[in-house]
C-alpha cells in the first residue's frame, strides 16, 4: 500500500490550516478533514468545509490508500479533486477490500482506465453500489441478453445500468417483447420510460417498423430524443429540404444535432448550392451535412463557392434567412 512520506504529510497540514485560517471554521469542526481535502485532494478551502461535514478522519492510512488506488488507476489530480468534492465518502473506503474490486470488474469486462476514470467522476455513485448484488448480476443478465462482452461495454449507459437491481432487468425483458424489438435493443425501452411518444413521433412521419428497427441499430440514442425535437427535425428535412422520410431513418444521427446551430445553417447552404447548380443532390449524403467537422464542412461547401455566391457565409452564419417564401 503507498502512503505519503511523514514529512509532506505535516507540511501539508500546516499548509492546508493556514489555507482555511480565512475561512472561520466553526467550533467542533474536524479540523483534520478540511486540511485533508485542501492539500491531498485539491479542493478549495469552501469546498473542503463542507466536504468535511460528510467525512470524520480519524487516521490518513485509508484516505491515502484511496488517492493511491485511483492514481494507480489513471485518474487525474483534476478528476479525484472533482470525485472527492462530489462523493467525500470515497476517501473513507476500504481500498482493497471495497474500491479494488470493482475497478478490477470495470476494467476486466473491457472499460479502459480512461473512459472508467471518466464514468466514475460523472456519476461517482457507482462506487457506493455492491459489486455483488448491483454489477456482477447486471452485468451477467446484459450478457445473455447481447450475446458478448464487446457489445455488453459498447450499449449506452453501459455502466450507469449496473446499478440496477434484478427486478429492473426481469421487467425490461418484457418490455422488450412487448414491443417486439430484437433484445440486443433493450436500451430503447430503458429510455422509452422517460420518453413515453418517441415512436409514436416517428411514426406519425410514415416511419415503418423498419425503419424503426434500423434507426435503433445504427443510433439507439435516437429513441432518446424529445417529442419536440423529432417533430421540429423531421419537419424541417421533409417540408423544408424535401426528404423522404424513411431515408432519415437511414441517418438517425442527425437527431444528436442542434436544429438551430448546425442543421438548418448547414442546410441553407447546400439549398443555395443546389438551387444554383453548383452541386449535384445525387453526390450528397444527410451524414455529410450533419456529421462531419465544421471545418470540412466549410472548406467542402462554403469557402469555395464563395465567388460564386457571397452571401454563403452570411447563410451560414444565419444572418440571412433563405427559408422565407420571399427569397425563392
Amino acid at each position: 500500500m503507498l502512503c505519503r512520506n511523514q514529512g509532506f504529510a505535516v507540511a501539508a497540514s500546516h499548509f492546508g490550516r493556514r489555507l482555511i485560517s480565512s475561512s472561520r471554521i466553526s467550533p467542533g469542526r474536524d479540523d483534520s478533514a478540511v486540511s485533508y481535502l485542501i492539500s491531498s485532494c485539491g479542493l478549495s478551502p469552501e469546498a473542503a468545509i463542507k466536504a468535511s461535514n460528510k467525512v470524520k478522519l480519524k487516521s490518513f492510512e485509508k484516505p491515502d490508500s484511496v488517492l493511491a488506488l485511483l492514481r494507480e488507476y489513471e485518474f487525474s489530480d483534476t478528476q479525484i479533486l472533482t470525485l472527492v468534492r462530489r462523493h467525500p465518502q470515497v476517501i473513507l473506503a476500504d481500498a482493497q477490500k471495497t474500491l479494488l474490486p470493482k475497478l478490477e470488474f470495470f476494467c476486466s469486462i473491457g472499460i479502459s482506465r480512461l473512459d472508467l476514470a471518466k464514468t466514475l467522476v460523472y456519476n461517482p455513485l457507482l462506487l457506493s453500489r455492491s459489486l455483488r448484488n448491483h454489477f456482477v448480476p447486471a452485468y451477467t443478465f446484459l450478457k445473455k441478453v447481447v450475446i458478448s462482452d464487446l457489445k455488453v461495454v459498447s450499449i449506452p449507459y453501459e455502466v450507469r445500468i449496473l446499478m440496477k437491481g434484478p427486478e429492473f432487468f426481469s421487467q425490461l425483458v418484457v418490455e422488450v417483447h412487448q414491443l417486439g424489438f430484437d433484445p440486443q435493443l433493450w436500451s430503447h425501452c430503458l429510455e422509452k420510460r422517460r420518453h413515453g411518444n418517441d415512436v409514436k413521433a416517428y411514426r406519425s412521419w410514415g416511419w415503418s417498423d423498419d425503419d424503426i428497427r434500423s434507426a435503433l441499430r445504427l443510433w439507439p440514442l435516437c429513441m432518446t430524443k424529445s417529442e419536440k425535437k423529432i417533430m421540429a427535425t423531421m419537419d424541417f428535412l421533409v417540408n423544408k429540404m424535401g426528404l423522404q422520410s424513411g431515408n432519415i431513418a437511414e441517418c438517425p444521427y442527425i437527431f444528436r444535432y442542434s436544429l438551430e446551430k448546425r442543421i438548418i445553417p448547414r442546410c441553407s447552404v447546400v439549398k443555395v448550392l443546389l438551387l444554383r447548380g453548383l452541386i449535384e443532390e445525387k453526390k450528397l449524403s444527410l451524414s455529410t451535412l450533419s456529421t462531419t467537422s465544421e471545418k470540412y464542412f466549410l472548406n467542402r461547401f462554403v469557402t469555395r463557392y464563395l465567388d460564386e455566391v457571397p452571401q454563403l457565409s452570411d447563410m451560414y452564419q444565419g444572418k440571412v434567412d433563405i427559408w422565407k417564401p420571399a427569397r425563392f
